[in-house]
């Protein structure tokens, strides 16, 4: 389903627009952090200037981004097969725990797949930080390589702490003689990221990126209760693969991982405005487990004929988030013609929206933020995270409402019976 709307113009998140307004205005040399609290930048500015960059290949900011994200989803599946494979699974592991991300992925965030959203991008950096760092021993270039990686995925996502986590944990138990050197590698690409995001990104850079959002316990039981149900048995079967004795080489990198990237998905879901994506790197570790589980215990369900079956249906242990959920889509390609209809009705509803917009001068607000883009309004209001400075405390509300009371916007459109 995300590859039959990557061309439909309506946003498939809210994020979309946000996404496309910002890297528009990177397109034309504007800076990115420009420190209005109206509509604060809180995400660092890889995706944004490499958006920006290829747009002009891949039909505009929008197509650019979704394109991107579908790419980087492939790369990441890519990459979890690698490093199964340098981890020591055989080819059969590799392909299981590559289709088993893309598979994973795609049940726990859909609404993440093929859009305009860094989260897949940044994640594509972090596992290739890993595949560098597993391909042999520690050498300087290595540690060199890995530590930019790493800087390119966390200023691209900055929530991605699973990785980075894994690795130092790997060099600190491992290779100790290699900790100070990586250290200073990943601190000295750390800072030359920092100083990038000031000197092309506009001197708000680190103000806006940790722009406080409120926090709900609620939101943190949702998303992880949601998680935890959708992949109970792939989780099991890796807290019995972390809990058994492994190789030196794989045991403290794995357990870094599992938990270090749990751990931050479970922090940051209860965040305002959070969603299951937040879950994709954990995701994306249950992948790797997949193939290393099936590689570890291959040997020890080797032998008798029932040992063997057992073994062949670890797969389908393994697997069994997508085979339970499978029939739903497959029953959508089969009805394709008759499920394609909302999209069109959708998209013609967008464009009936977008014109009203565009034949209306002046200022506009949007809930979605993509029809003031498409329809060539410009970013006035970040309506979520203004909210959230409003909600935080940092930013009073009054001047907006008198600005609405004195009707300075020629339109104001909300997806929703406004709340609040």
């Amino acid at each position: 389903m995300p590859l039959i709307t990557i061309a439909v113009p309506f946003e498939r998140n809210y994020s979309e627009g946000w996404n496309a307004f910002h890297a528009d205005r990177v397109a034309v040399g504007a800076p990115l952090y420009t420190g209005n609290p109206l509509t604060p930048v809180n995400y660092p500015f890889v995706s944004f200037y490499l958006i920006a960059w290829l747009s002009p290949w891949l039909g505009g900011v929008l197509m650019a981004g979704r394109l991107l994200n579908l790419a980087s989803l492939g790369i990441t599946a890519l990459g979890v097969g690698c490093i199964v494979r340098r981890l020591g699974g055989e080819r059969s592991d590799s392909a299981m725990a590559a289709l088993a991300a893309l598979g994973f992925c795609a049940l726990q965030a859909p609404q993440w797949i093929a859009v305009d959203d860094p989260q897949a991008l940044g994640q594509a950096f972090m596992i290739l930080a890993l595949a560098c760092h597993v391909g042999g021993m520690p050498t300087r270039q290595r540690l060199l390589a890995t530590a930019l990686l790493v800087a390119f995925g966390a200023f691209t996502k900055h929530n991605l702490l699973g990785v980075p986590i894994a690795v130092t944990l790997d060099i600190g138990i491992n290779h100790r003689r290699w900790l100070v050197s990586w250290c200073l590698f990943l601190a000295a690409t750390l800072l030359l990221f920092i100083a990038a995001g000031y000197v092309i990104g506009g001197g708000h850079f680190l103000a806006e990126l940790l722009t406080p959002r409120e926090w709900h316990w609620t939101n943190l039981v949702r998303h992880t209760r949601k998680f935890l149900i959708c992949f109970e048995l792939p989780v099991l079967a890796a807290v019995i693969l972390l809990s058994a004795r492994l190789p030196q080489a794989q045991g403290v990198l794995l357990r870094g991982y599992g938990m270090g990237s749990f751990a931050s998905s479970v922090a940051f879901a209860g965040g305002d405005g959070v969603s299951f994506n937040i879950f994709l790197d954990t995701t994306v570790f249950l992948a790797i487990s997949v193939g290393v589980g099936l590689s570890r215990w291959r040997s020890l369900l080797a032998g008798p004929k029932s040992r063997r079956v057992t073994y062949m249906l670890l797969p389908v242990f393994l697997l069994s988030p997508l085979l339970v959920r499978s029939p739903e889509p497959l029953s959508r390609l089969s009805e394709l013609s008759s499920y394609s209809q909302p999209f069109a009705a959708e998209a013609a509803d967008f464009a009936a929206a977008r014109r009203l917009l565009a034949e209306r001068p002046g200022a506009a607000i949007c809930e979605s933020l993509l029809l003031c883009w498409s329809a060539g309004k410009s970013l006035v209001l970040d309506p979520f995270n203004s909210y959230q400075q409003f909600r935080t405390g940092n930013l009073d509300e009054t001047g907006l409402l008198a600005a609405i009371a004195r009707r300075d916007f020629a339109a104001i459109q909300v997806r929703s019976p406004i709340r609040f």
